[in-house]
């Protein structure tokens, strides 16, 4: 870890604390009540948060994670990493402000729920298309010489990488497990909570927080400390976003219950798939976890079908 940056865990570590702090004041049985859209998130989240972590700690050798690693930093290294870092931090800002805008925008002319056709359009563009344009040939979807990232985290061509779809499958097996009582919906509407899910929702999300901006972090104040920052913006965002949500509410019954609802749902969350893209820098494996995961609780009553 950075000497100059080693506070960045301390601080992101001390936010979580007193967010959870704050909401279980004002909701003493929150650790009881706690849903992640509805599911259970011993089953949902913490179980494949913790399956998760574990086996792609046996999986990974100091060695091969040392060795990625270093390819990351060698990627990187003619990049200007605090401005690109300021810059996907800007770039964030505007998603969760344009999106709020857009979607007032279109309830007032097109009520109601017309903010369900915004949010992803404005995640899309602020999450995927201009951090791929204006990073400097940053996007992890650009591959070449000139973006070797983007190669690094496409092209998986070590077979201890792919080993990565270990920990995936069993943290989705254990959601899996914890929804199998839930109502899923007919195939085609369980195509389309997919199609949302992964498309408009995994791909941008991810390519965004893990494959740009934790990558940043991590170079600049140290592993633990990008995954733990990371998390927390990844939290901050979602709580933000709730009301203009295109998919289930988190915690409909009130911010003090919506804040401690997405430190205890999407904190582990985010440090789960900061830790699998830190162990495997797969892009691919990120974006299935997370959209598979996202699908399985929220396919039976995903707000975009009603």
């Amino acid at each position: 870890m950075t000497t100059t940056f080693r506070w960045v865990l301390w601080a992101s570590l001390a936010a979580f604390a007193l967010a959870l702090a704050a909401a279980l004041i004002a909701d003493p049985a929150l650790l009881v009540r706690a849903t992640w859209h509805g599911a259970d998130p011993l089953w949902t989240v913490w179980l494949p948060t913790a399956a998760g972590i574990a086996l792609s700690w046996v999986i990974v050798t100091r060695r091969q994670r040392q060795e990625l690693a270093n390819r990351v930093r060698t990627a990187l290294e003619d990049h200007p990493i605090g401005a690109e870092t300021c810059w996907l931090l800007l770039f964030l800002l505007c998603f969760v402000a344009g999106a709020v805008v857009l979607s007032r925008l279109l309830d007032a002319a097109f009520p109601p729920q017309a903010y369900v056709t915004a949010v992803p359009v404005v995640r899309v563009l602020f999450l995927f298309v201009l951090p791929i344009l204006f990073i400097d040939r940053a996007g992890i979807t650009r591959v070449g010489a000139s973006a070797p990232l983007p190669a690094l985290a496409l092209r998986v061509n070590e077979p201890w990488r792919w080993l990565g779809l270990l920990p995936v499958a069993v943290c989705v097996g254990l959601v899996a497990v914890g929804v199998r009582d839930a109502h899923m919906p007919a195939p085609g509407a369980f195509a389309l909570a997919t199609l949302v899910t992964v498309v408009a929702i995994s791909v941008p999300e991810e390519v965004f927080f893990r494959g740009m901006l934790q990558a940043r972090l991590e170079l600049l104040a140290g592993r633990w400390s990008g995954i733990a920052a990371t998390s927390l913006l990844f939290v901050l965002v979602h709580v933000l976003m709730d009301p203009y949500n295109e998919i289930v509410d988190l915690a409909p019954t009130g911010s003090p219950h919506l804040l401690g609802a997405a430190v205890l749902t999407y904190g582990p969350l985010g440090v789960l798939l900061g830790y699998v893209w830190s162990q495997y820098g797969s892009i691919w494996l990120v974006i299935l976890l997370r959209g598979a995961m996202l699908t399985l609780v929220v396919a039976p009553s995903v707000r975009i079908m009603d």
